[in-house]
């Protein structure tokens, strides 16, 4: 069999240019860029030789064990977790948020939990945990938050807890707001009355532990008495490529209940201890050449980085004219005022949509890059309507929304009539 791998390649190439650049920083939630080319050639190249292994089995590809026991073994260390803190190595931070729904739900029904069980968290809590509770069947029950700083008070936490609550989540930080929620009196509280609490670390969980003021931070890690388990993800401040993420637990019986496993078919014995069965172990090797070749002091020097480059970025737009920020600041976002459309959306327990829509994530599709054209994902032609891209039109829709919630002002300078120009169009055309 022949085939013309360049002609193939260069296709890949021509469809890779109308995507947004994943490197030089001008993408943000989707992508995390080290700066180091070095590292992503080490990360690709030991990918490669995982290619071919499936992860499904580490007892016939051996080297899968071995790196997974190694990258657990680094994330417990700087999480804070001692000898009984074991864990997984999953697909991603949603993956790993299933797993904590998932485990604590038999938990709670192992203990005599009757009915439909609940999740308290706060609006902010990443949208997988309402997965979560969608899949397998708990009653999701959030909690206001601040409108103005995106912070929620213990009590309001506390105050919900009850014998049918099977889990607590709080963030480190928050996805939305980058806001600290108070991880150590809701683990207090919840270890009180023998409730699960899991911190979602996804976002802080590879660069809190190195970021310039980690000592004067209050509790938040696996050494808070009451947190039964912490999940983060490598590829956002492990700089892995996607995905590969850690849920880690506080005692092996409780890391056992996330396991799946059964002899009740004709084939194999199955023992899964995450949702996947095969899987690629391509992330997994790439993640963990990069722990090797930071280790603590390389992260540490990222951390210190990103964290002079956010001073930086923060003190540019509190230059600004009007930008109205206010303390404490959404330390991820460069760019937002909230309307008072977002402050009611912060207060309410139903929706966090215009939340989401002030944040960067939900901005980069709504505003102008650098280079002055609009991001690709949020530009569409009406004739991709008529043609039956719906995809297409529902973006551009919400582009328009996000621009009529929240003001967002671009470092560049476009003036507020013509983002209202700009998102009537839009808006009309959708």
């Amino acid at each position: 069999m022949t085939f013309d791998d360049a002609a193939i390649l260069a296709e890949l190439d021509d469809l890779r240019r109308a995507d947004a650049p994943t490197h030089g920083g001008r993408v943000l939630s989707y992508v995390y860029d080290s700066g180091m080319p070095e590292l992503d050639e080490l990360a690709a190249q030991a990918s490669r030789r995982m290619q071919s292994v499936n992860g499904l089995d580490p007892t016939t590809f051996t080297s899968v064990a071995a790196l997974e026991r190694e990258v657990v073994a680094f994330a417990r260390d700087i999480l804070g977790g001692d000898e009984g803190v074991v864990g997984s190595v999953t697909s991603g931070g949603t993956e790993s948020c299933l797993l904590a729904v998932r485990t604590a739900r038999d938990l709670w029904r192992a203990a005599g939990g009757i009915g439909t069980p609940r999740i308290v968290a706060p609006v902010t809590a990443h949208a997988a945990f309402r997965k979560a509770a969608e899949l397998f069947e708990l009653a999701f029950d959030p909690v206001p938050v601040s409108p103005e700083t995106g912070t929620v008070e213990p009590s309001a936490i506390i105050e919900r807890l009850g014998p049918d609550v099977a889990l607590v989540v709080v963030s480190a930080p928050s996805y939305p707001f980058a806001a600290m929620d108070p991880i150590a009196p809701v683990a207090a509280a919840c270890a009180a009355s023998g409730i699960s609490c899991h911190v979602d670390a996804c976002i802080g969980g590879w660069i809190l532990p190195f970021w310039p003021d980690a000592a004067a931070r209050p509790g938040w890690d696996l050494r808070v008495p009451g947190v039964t388990s912490l999940s983060a993800d490598l590829h956002k401040y492990g700089y892995a490529p996607k995905g590969v993420s850690v849920p880690l637990h506080r005692g092996r019986d409780r890391h056992r209940a996330q396991y799946f496993a059964t002899t009740d078919w004709p084939g194999y014995p199955v023992v899964n201890p995450t949702l996947l069965g095969s899987k690629s172990a391509g992330a997994l090797a790439a993640a963990w050449a990069i722990i090797r070749a930071l280790g603590v002091e390389g992260f540490a020097q990222l951390a210190g980085r990103a964290a002079r480059a956010t001073a930086a970025l923060q003190a540019a737009v509190a230059g600004i004219e009007g930008c109205g920020w206010s303390e404490p600041r959404p330390a991820r976002c460069s760019r937002w005022r909230p309307t008072s459309r977002c402050r009611r959306s912060a207060a309410s327990t139903r929706t966090t949509g215009p939340i989401r829509r002030a944040l960067p994530g939900g901005c980069s599709r709504a505003t102008r890059t650098r280079a002055g054209r609009r991001h690709p994902s949020s530009a569409y032609d009406a004739s991709d309507r008529d043609a039956g891209d719906r995809v297409g039109a529902a973006r551009a829709g919400a582009g328009a929304r996000r621009r009529r919630g929240c003001r967002a002002r671009h470092p560049v300078g476009r003036s507020r009539r013509r983002a209202r120009g700009d998102a009537g169009r839009h808006a009309r055309a959708a």
